[in-house]
Protein backbone atom coordinates (compact mmCIF):
# COMPACT_ATOMS: atom_id res chain seq x y z
CA UNK A 1 0.00 0.00 0.00
CA UNK A 2 1.37 3.62 -0.75
CA UNK A 3 2.28 6.10 1.69
CA UNK A 4 -0.76 8.58 0.15
CA UNK A 5 -3.19 5.43 0.36
CA UNK A 6 -2.59 4.93 4.03
CA UNK A 7 -2.45 8.81 4.74
CA UNK A 8 -6.03 9.00 3.22
CA UNK A 9 -6.76 6.23 5.57
CA UNK A 10 -5.19 7.47 8.14
CA UNK A 11 -6.71 10.74 8.15
CA UNK A 12 -10.13 9.30 7.74
CA UNK A 13 -9.97 7.42 10.92
CA UNK A 14 -8.66 10.43 12.55
CA UNK A 15 -12.12 12.34 11.80
CA UNK A 16 -14.09 9.79 13.33
CA UNK A 17 -16.02 10.69 16.34
CA UNK A 18 -13.82 8.25 18.34
CA UNK A 19 -11.74 5.85 17.21
CA UNK A 20 -8.47 3.40 17.85
CA UNK A 21 -5.47 4.05 16.24
CA UNK A 22 -2.89 1.64 15.30
CA UNK A 23 0.69 3.50 15.62
CA UNK A 24 1.84 3.14 12.06
CA UNK A 25 -1.83 5.14 11.36
CA UNK A 26 -0.60 7.77 14.14
CA UNK A 27 3.21 8.05 13.19
CA UNK A 28 1.76 8.33 9.07
CA UNK A 29 -0.36 11.25 10.68
CA UNK A 30 2.43 12.74 12.43
CA UNK A 31 5.09 12.08 10.09
CA UNK A 32 7.37 10.79 12.02
CA UNK A 33 8.16 6.78 12.87
CA UNK A 34 7.06 4.53 15.13
CA UNK A 35 9.93 4.80 17.80
CA UNK A 36 9.57 8.65 17.54
CA UNK A 37 5.77 7.93 18.37
CA UNK A 38 6.51 5.24 21.07
CA UNK A 39 9.25 8.09 23.04
CA UNK A 40 6.65 10.74 22.66
CA UNK A 41 3.69 8.19 24.13
CA UNK A 42 6.62 7.29 26.93
CA UNK A 43 7.16 10.84 27.86
CA UNK A 44 3.27 10.92 28.21
CA UNK A 45 2.97 14.06 25.22
CA UNK A 46 0.19 11.99 23.65
CA UNK A 47 -1.95 9.73 25.26
CA UNK A 48 -2.27 6.44 24.31
CA UNK A 49 -3.40 2.67 26.35
CA UNK A 50 -2.64 -1.22 25.57
CA UNK A 51 -4.28 -3.58 24.56
CA UNK A 52 -4.82 -6.90 26.41
CA UNK A 53 -2.13 -8.39 23.85
CA UNK A 54 0.72 -5.75 24.82
CA UNK A 55 -0.19 -3.57 21.98
CA UNK A 56 -0.31 0.37 22.26
CA UNK A 57 -3.53 1.36 20.57
CA UNK A 58 -4.16 5.38 20.27
CA UNK A 59 -7.65 7.31 20.50
CA UNK A 60 -8.17 9.62 17.64
CA UNK A 61 -9.07 12.59 20.68
CA UNK A 62 -5.76 12.25 22.15
CA UNK A 63 -4.03 12.59 18.55
CA UNK A 64 -6.10 15.50 17.88
CA UNK A 65 -5.25 17.00 21.07
CA UNK A 66 -1.97 16.79 20.34
CA UNK A 67 -1.80 17.89 16.86
CA UNK A 68 -3.64 21.28 18.06
CA UNK A 69 -0.94 21.50 20.92
CA UNK A 70 2.21 21.45 18.10
CA UNK A 71 0.26 24.13 16.20
CA UNK A 72 -0.32 26.26 18.87
CA UNK A 73 3.36 26.09 19.74
CA UNK A 74 4.72 26.81 15.80
CA UNK A 75 2.34 29.50 15.79
CA UNK A 76 3.69 30.78 18.47
CA UNK A 77 7.32 30.41 17.36
CA UNK A 78 6.59 32.27 14.14
CA UNK A 79 5.05 34.68 16.23
CA UNK A 80 7.89 35.10 18.27
CA UNK A 81 10.28 35.18 14.97
CA UNK A 82 8.49 37.54 13.72
CA UNK A 83 8.82 40.14 16.75
CA UNK A 84 12.78 39.25 16.93
CA UNK A 85 13.10 40.26 13.08
CA UNK A 86 10.88 43.48 13.82
CA UNK A 87 13.54 44.42 17.20
CA UNK A 88 15.86 43.59 14.62
CA UNK A 89 15.31 45.71 12.08
CA UNK A 90 13.84 48.89 14.02
CA UNK A 91 18.15 48.46 15.64
CA UNK A 92 19.56 49.12 12.00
Amino acid sequence: MSYEVERRRAYTRLRQRESVLRPREVAVLLGCNADFLTRLADSGKIGHFRTPGGHRRYYSSDVRKYLVGIQVVQRGHDDLARAIERTAGDAK
